[in-house]
């Protein structure tokens, strides 16, 4: 006999951000009811389970197979631009978890094969030497820039999934381990795409080397600071960008234009980069912030033509539709989500099909 699984209503009425008050007032029943379900103390009855199921919109068979747990908020590592509502937080992990179960579920049925995770471990190893330990490991020499960021976290069986928009307005990144599988959730940043480049990176950090997440306070400062110095080396090594920054009007953020195009990051990225360097010093670097700021850069920066490094999006999911023959709908219909769930969980709105946002796109002689 099929048992109720109380995981699944959670994980629903989380994704949907609804309330538990709210659930019970669309059943006609008390919060405590809802509460009770969801913590297994009772179950619903048939005629519930089937008001659930209209609800949500999901096949019946949805609340009837197990689900483990959803990590704990606390338990990830967020890149946000302010806090982030625990609603949103516990929304994208429940959506994780499902992502997950997905994917698993089509390698026990022989859909699939997926690679095991193989990240470094290198906790005991400050940011520079890290970084270099990993382009060591991709082949790459200190002058030459890092392709594809998504694929890199890929390529060491990193599970990497898009932020819905919803999220991607308050969430630049998040990375979390699920059960011994590490994923990280990024924002598409379809008109910021160096961001997302170094959101991986930052994110690839706190995978690699830090065992937990430290509260919020100095601890929490000193470790996002250490995801930070990573990044900034894996994208750019001091050693290259020494030999390159330029040092004839490095104050103004045109010169880096350039640059920019070559290494795949920022503008002000590459400003702070040669202020932490020692080219630029605090003056001149607060100068530099504030031509950055006349110049409207904030809003989008300029870019040369043709130098718009290309939307990168996770392949996972694209890979399993291409290996099973199947299309979003029918991947949904086999794990019993439905359309719009299975649309939610499986992440591919966000980027297919979507051309990058342009800057003002500058020729330079």
């Amino acid at each position: 006999m099929q048992t109720f699984q109380p995981a699944r209503l959670t994980a629903l009425r989380c994704i949907e951000e609804m309330t538990a008050k709210e659930l019970a007032v669309k059943l006609g029943v008390t919060p405590a009811s809802v509460s009770h379900w969801e913590a297994g103390r009772t179950i619903p009855s048939v005629a519930m389970a089937h008001q659930l199921k209209l609800i949500f919109a999901v096949p019946s068979d949805f609340f009837f197979e197990p689900l483990e747990p959803a990590p704990a908020s606390d338990e990830a590592w967020y890149r946000a631009r302010a806090r982030v509502p625990a609603r949103v937080k516990k929304r994208v992990l429940w959506l994780g978890t499902l992502f997950k179960e997905s994917i698993e579920n089509c390698e026990d049925l022989g859909l699939v094969k997926v690679r095991p995770h193989r990240t470094p471990n290198l906790k005991d190893l400050d940011p520079t030497a890290a970084a270099t330990v990993v382009r060591e490991q991709l082949g790459l020499y200190p002058h030459q820039p890092i392709g594809n960021m998504i694929q890199i976290l890929e390529h060491y069986g990193i599970w990497v999934h898009e932020l819905a928009e919803d999220e991607s307005d308050l969430i630049d990144a998040f990375a979390v381990w699920f059960e011994g599988r590490p994923m990280v959730f990024l924002n598409p940043s379809k008109a910021d795409p160096f961001r997302a480049r170094f959101n991986g990176a930052h994110e690839f950090r706190h995978i690699t080397s830090h065992e937990h997440v430290e509260p919020k306070g100095p601890e929490h400062k000193a470790q996002e600071n250490d995801a930070n110095a990573f990044a900034a080396e894996l994208l750019v090594p001091l050693e290259a960008w020494l030999k390159e920054a330029p040092r004839r009007s490095p104050t103004n953020p045109f010169v880096y234009l350039r640059h920019k195009a070559k290494w795949g990051v920022s503008i002000a990225f590459l400003m702070r980069r040669s202020h932490t360097a020692g080219i630029l010093s605090k003056q001149a670097y607060t100068s530099a912030c504030v031509r950055y700021s006349k110049a409207r850069m904030r809003r989008g920066e300029p870019i040369l033509r043709g130098s718009q490094p290309p939307y990168e999006a996770p392949t996972l999911m694209r890979d399993v539709l291409s290996a099973t023959g199947m299309d979003t709908a029918e991947l949904a219909e086999l794990m019993s989500y439905g359309n719009w769930l299975g649309g939610e969980v499986f992440g591919l709105g966000g980027g297919a099909g979507v051309e990058v946002a342009p800057g003002r796109v500058l020729r330079l002689a």
